[in-house]
């Protein structure tokens, strides 16, 4: 009677509706509850307790040093915990959080210097302690964000809890996570992982050990043997290292102190479960925005399938619901009235039918449309489509396992298999990592469930498209060839055939991909697989630049499926890209607007713009060029669209009339390869090199039959030198060695030999000796210039004695000896021989080298005389003429000290010149020079720095001095870890103290020795340790005073 208002109470209804699903969708899938918060400050500590209803993963972020951020995940909050929040919001504040997540910021007054956690899991209760810093010699400088890199990984198991220590070289800021189970995760901002060499390898308490690249910093992985309830962070300043302790059990001694008021936990008026965080979202949102801003809540669950998909089985793509949406900050937007495109009158000449294409038959036998269930078997069906509903992924799965236990032979079975297998996949594309295994099985349960089935193929179609977004497209081609074998008889199996084509032209396999899509339109002629398959052959036509035939396709497109721009949206860039070739700018323009209307998924706004730009600089419409052209510069800077703007714009501003009037004399054939080299050329004086080489390598592949060819092939190796020259510089050696290899036809001997040294000695930073040996020989040293004659010699050698050819490499250095060198470069050569004479104890041959080089001290720089007095030191030094080793060591030390960027020298002769003194036993002398050399810079992080302190420990023990030897040695335990020589010094210390009658230290330090120090020295100390025994043993008889007498 009333239609139009019935309507619109309809629809009223349904958007009433939609906002409570919006509302309270958010939460559907939260797995925790906090239901109440406790919060007391102090002057120097500050103590949260959270009641919850589960023990789940957490967040503990330090941000600033003053702030806190914790997160719980999967946690939503209850109505006490907002009602007591509320009270403490100027300290704790809680923020919206996309997903389902928990996060409360928290200002301290003073920064904090540590951080307890503990869960009592009786009381359910997370307690959290922060530790301030009050007092103002207390204060450290912030957390940095960058200049900051991971030295060091230890691990240690202590009585009540398993210690992590990070050596890093300053304080960074951090973020902790606790997964659950028995997993922690550490990111670091601004670190750098320097552990490269030495992998970190998991010690006691810790099994597993994973360190990953994060964004902005670094990620720490750690497994542990157990479970664990609670953490304390701290930062331990003496030694720049931030302290993990790891406790399986609640820490009683911090959890026992927290008295909590008699009103925690308590609610006058329970609320009811799945209405609680209804109201409570509209209160948290409102004091977090201004009321003037509208609240806006977004859901950002993973995709599942539509009821109506799993039942009707449409295809994939009817499973995502697109929302238009409009970015801020995207600069113009470009718009174009979309007139809705009439279908034009048949062309009966066309290879496509004018009829309506047949309908399909229906589907294979074994759905059954209209299930008879039992109740209780309705019931759970009604549960499995419910959390489906509510996005719920376990619970789901869960209950689809119950009921294919209980129910086996149900209507519905095969349908609930591959709504399964549906859920799994959308999961999978919603960013869920290693569910591509559970994905193909759940498909192929499906199919041998019901191999016959239509269901079946689908799964077959699934599967396929599984595996090419994963990456394995040709194991998506195996899933095809199976399905197009086993249904050849199936309407439906046109799909297959499409979608192994299009996968056959992702891979550029094209003859195959173009057979599949004829067959696609002389089999099954559905206007959608049709569209599909011409837009495919389209698409490889236009490639092969075979433009006209390519329009000819597109057009039938159009005329058959007009909204196919819909369902996909590069048909309109390709058409558009069409249209620029044959020179119909005005169609080409009009198809680029309706691609930016679109958001086209291939091209962004940028290259769109550009494509318009460029239809009127071929119509010679400078000023509209040029104004798009600045408009994509200026509007998206650092996109490839704004680089090629700058260059379309630089042509502008020059001299580019002959080259317009060149292109109107010769539309087609070496325009486009004038072009090429017109951009390349652009590109290279810009500095992009490698973007040079990129354009011009269809080119250059060409025969050199024309100067075109020639004069690319040149610019060519000019470009691959320069990107050669700027990889190498980034320390880019991987891409720099890709680069050569892939290009080598067109680089070897047409690039500077100074150049293609670069490959050999890239090859060598990735210590890949032999094939740096190889890279070497092939070059000729008289080929290249002085400077890089040195480099040659002194890295071929280096990496001959890498690869295990120690005397090979002598024999070259002695060699080049023999040639005309440079007086630089024969220094050099000498030097390095006269080091490798060193490491094979060839002393006198390699004093003879340094007493050769000295004889020219004039014409040797003071870095290089030094350098030659150290290592003639050295020399003399492990042939124990320790007061010749003196003289030397002290002129390399009289030439540093004047010299700032000398002071690795000076500090390297003063070490040396310590373990002389020790050799000659004169600790005092000794204990000064490794003073001296820690006073000069010797610190940590500079390699030999704990043995400087090893012979500190070494003079100290001389000089009877034991209390400090013990303590340098148990800093260097604590430090770096202990090896042969801090374990005989170690010994040393022991038997001091015994000697001196400390047996209960001398003991103690043996013990440590026999359980940890070397073999041999496990040995001694256990026969003294036993000796020790015995002499107390002998002391309880009763004629040990007349023997002991007797002594």
């Amino acid at each position: 009677m009333y239609p139009q208002k019935t309507r619109a109470c309809f629809a009223l209804l349904f958007f009433l509706a939609l906002a409570c699903i919006l509302l309270c969708e958010p939460y559907a899938i939260a797995e925790n509850r906090a239901q109440d918060v406790y919060f007391q400050p102090g002057e120097d500590e500050w103590t949260v307790v959270l009641k919850l209803a589960d023990y789940g993963s957490y967040t503990i972020a330090s941000d600033a040093p003053e702030r806190i951020i914790l997160g719980l995940d999967s946690t939503i909050p209850g109505a006490l915990f907002v009602k007591h929040l509320r009270k403490w919001k100027s300290s704790l504040e809680m923020v919206p959080e996309k997903g389902h997540s928990l996060r409360l910021v928290m200002k301290f007054p003073n920064p904090v210097r540590e951080v307890r956690s503990s869960w009592s899991a009786g009381e359910k209760l997370l307690n959290l302690r922060f530790f301030l810093r009050t007092k103002i010699w207390e204060r450290e400088p912030p957390g940095v964000s960058g200049a900051c890199t991971l030295e060091d990984l230890r691990f240690g198991v202590r009585k009540k809890f398993t210690r992590t220590v990070i050596d890093l070289t300053s304080r960074p800021l951090w973020r902790f996570s606790w997964k659950g189970e028995d997993t922690v995760e550490v990111i670091l901002k601004g670190v750098k992982n320097s552990l490269a060499a030495r992998k970190a390898v998991p010690g006691k308490g810790v099994r597993r050990i994973k360190m990953k690249t994060r964004p902005g910093g670094l990620g720490i992985s750690l497994g542990f043997e157990s479970g664990q309830a609670g953490f304390r962070i701290f930062w331990l300043a003496a030694g720049s290292r931030l302290v993990l302790d790891s406790y399986p059990e609640p820490d009683k001694s911090f959890t026992g102190n927290v008295i909590l008021p008699s009103w925690f936990g308590k609610l006058e008026k329970p609320v009811p479960e799945e209405n609680a965080s209804a109201p409570l979202e509209k209160s948290i949102l409102q004091e977090a925005m201004p009321e003037t801003s509208p609240v806006i809540i977004q859901k950002t669950l993973v995709a599942f399938p539509d009821k109506k998909e799993i039942e009707s089985h449409e295809s994939p793509e009817t499973m995502t619901e697109k929302v238009p949406h409009e970015m801020e900050g995207d600069g113009p937007k470009v718009t174009i009235t979309i007139p809705k495109p009439s279908i034009p009158a048949p062309d009966h000449k066309s290879d496509i039918p004018d009829k309506e294409p047949a309908k399909h038959p229906g589907p294979i036998p074994g759905k059954k449309k209209n299930p008879k269930f039992e109740p209780k078997e309705a019931v759970l069906y009604g549960a499995i489509l419910r959390a489906r509903e509510l996005q719920k992924i376990d619970q789901a799965l869960s209950l689809i396992e119950k009921f294919l236990e209980a129910y086996p032979d149900s209507d519905v079975s095969e349908q609930l298999r591959f709504m399964k297998a549906e859920i799994l996949f959308s999961a999978l594309r919603g960013g869920e990592k290693g569910l591509l295994e559970k994905v193909i099985a759940a498909y192929q349960e499906v199919i041998n469930g019901a191999p016959d089935s239509e269901l079946a193929l689908k799964s077959y179609l699934k599967m396929a498209k599984a595996y090419a977004e994963s990456g394995s497209h040709y194991l998506g081609l195996s899933c095809l060839d199976l399905a197009i074998r086993r249904y050849q008889d199936s309407r439906a199996l046109g799909k297959a055939y499409l979608a192994r084509g299009e996968i056959y032209l992702e891979k550029h396999l094209s003859e195959k991909a173009v057979d599949d899509f004829k067959t696609v339109l002389r089999r099954y002629p559905a206007p959608e697989l049709t569209s599909r398959a011409l837009f495919g052959i389209a698409r490889y036509l236009q490639s092969r630049g075979l433009y006209d035939e390519a329009q000819k396709r597109l057009t039938k497109i159009a005329k058959i499926n007009p909204g196919f721009f819909v369902e996909e949206p590069e048909f309109l860039s390709v058409q558009a890209q069409n249209y620029l070739y044959l020179k119909e700018y005005t169609k080409a323009r009009d198809y680029f607007y309706r691609a930016i209307n679109l958001a086209n998924e291939r091209e962004g706004n940028d290259l769109l713009l550009m494509h318009i730009a460029d239809t009127y600089l071929q119509e010679s419409k400078r000023k509209k060029a040029e104004g798009l052209y600045t408009l994509v510069k200026d509007t998206y800077p650092e996109s490839e669209g704004a680089s090629i703007a700058e260059l379309r714009l630089g042509e502008l501003h020059g001299d580019v009339k002959k080259f317009q009037e060149i292109m109107k004399k010769h539309p087609k054939g070496s325009i486009a390869e004038i072009a090429t080299l017109k951009v390349a050329n652009a590109y290279y004086k810009a500095g992009l090199y490698q973007k040079t080489m990129e354009s011009l390598k269809e080119l250059v592949r060409k025969p050199p039959k024309d100067s075109m060819v020639t004069a690319a092939r040149s610019l060519f190796a000019r470009a691959a030198e320069g990107a050669m020259g700027d990889l190498y510089k980034k320390s880019k050696y991987s891409e720099l060695v890709s680069l050569f290899h892939e290009n080598d036809a067109l680089l070897k001997g047409k690039i500077r030999p100074d150049k293609e040294l670069l490959v050999a000695q890239s090859l060598q930073e990735l210590k890949d000796y032999s094939g740096a040996v190889s890279a070497y020989r092939e070059l000729d040293p008289a080929d290249l210039s002085g400077e890089k004659i040195k480099e040659y010699y002194l890295g071929l050698a280096d990496c001959l004695s890498s690869s295990g050819f120690s005397q090979e490499s002598i024999q070259l250095l002695k060699e080049a000896r023999k040639g005309r060198l440079q007086f630089a470069t024969r220094l050099a050569v000498t030097r390095a021989l006269a080091e490798r004479y060193n490491r094979e104890k060839r002393f006198k041959e390699a004093y003879d080298l340094y007493a050769e080089m000295l004889q020219h001290k004039k014409a040797v720089p003071t870095e290089e005389m030094a350098n030659i007095y150290l290592s003639m030191g050295q020399v003399l030094h492990a042939q124990g003429k320790y007061q010749e080793a003196r003289a030397a060591l002290n002129n390399a030390i009289t030439l540093s000290e004047k010299h700032k960027k000398l002071k690795g020298i000076l500090l390297s002769a003063l070490w040396k010149l310590g373990e002389g003194y020790l050799g000659e036993k004169k600790y005092s002398d000794a204990l000064e020079a490794f003073a001296r050399a820690l006073r000069n810079g010797y610190e940590k992080g500079r390699p030999g720095f704990w043995e400087v302190r090893l012979g500190q420990a070494e003079a100290l023990l001389g000089l009877g001095r034991m209390s400090g030897a013990e303590n340098v040695l148990n800093e260097v335990y604590e430090g770096r870890g202990p090896d042969s020589r801090y374990w005989k010094l170690r010994y040393r210390l022991a038997m001091k103290y015994v000697k001196a009658g400390n047996f209960q230290t001398g003991e103690k330090l043996l013990r440590e020795v026999s359980e940890e120090g070397t073999p041999a020295l496990q040995s001694d100390a256990q026969i003294k340790l036993g000796s020790l025994n015995l002499q107390r043993q002998l002391k309880k008889l009763s004629i040990w005073p007349q023997i002991g007498g007797k002594n």
